[in-house]
């Protein structure tokens, strides 16, 4: 028997295939203003889902985490409790759209730069895989360009994304 699960207000989710007679299964995608769209002849065209990102995110353990519950001390699944801290900036100008991820490492990046090279390819790689979305293809058409920008410790000095 699957779990009650209740979704609030503006949280994405797709339905996944099921065998005929189950329950329905369902693949939380985030919150809508946390992930990243355009509108083409009045459809959303989705570009980045949060959920994915964060998914992304947590398997590098180079990127500083925020803990999201104070009283959690160790987790060795660093998708519980313990969330990325990160910015997503979007800037929308002449049919374009410029994305841009702000990510606070454990180090300072300059120290380190092979590997924050490496950690920008990794995100950038993984994001135009996504499934249902159209970032890749968007950018391939050359009217969505994404770029991630790494910061050391405390100098992502903005709110932060938290919530997924």
């Amino acid at each position: 028997m699957m779990p009650l699960i209740r979704y609030k207000p503006g949280d994405l989710v797709r339905l996944l295939p099921t065998p005929q007679g189950t329950s329905p299964v369902f693949e939380f995608l985030g919150k809508e203003n946390n992930c990243v769209f355009d509108t083409v002849s009045g459809k959303r065209d989705w570009l980045i889902f949060s959920a994915n990102l964060n998914d992304i995110l947590s398997t590098i353990s180079d990127i500083r985490i925020y803990n999201w519950f104070s009283n959690v001390r160790v987790a060795g699944d660093r998708t519980v409790g313990l969330l990325p801290i990160m910015k997503i900036d979007v800037n929308r100008h002449d049919g374009k759209i410029d994305i841009l991820i702000k990510i606070e490492l454990r180090y300072i990046p300059l120290l380190f730069k092979d590997r924050s090279y490496e950690i920008r390819k990794i995100i950038i790689d993984h994001l135009k895989l996504a499934p249902h979305t159209t970032l890749s293809d968007r950018i391939d058409k050359g009217d969505v360009t994404l770029e991630i920008d790494l910061y050391g410790p405390e100098a992502l000095n903005e709110e932060i994304v938290i919530k997924i």
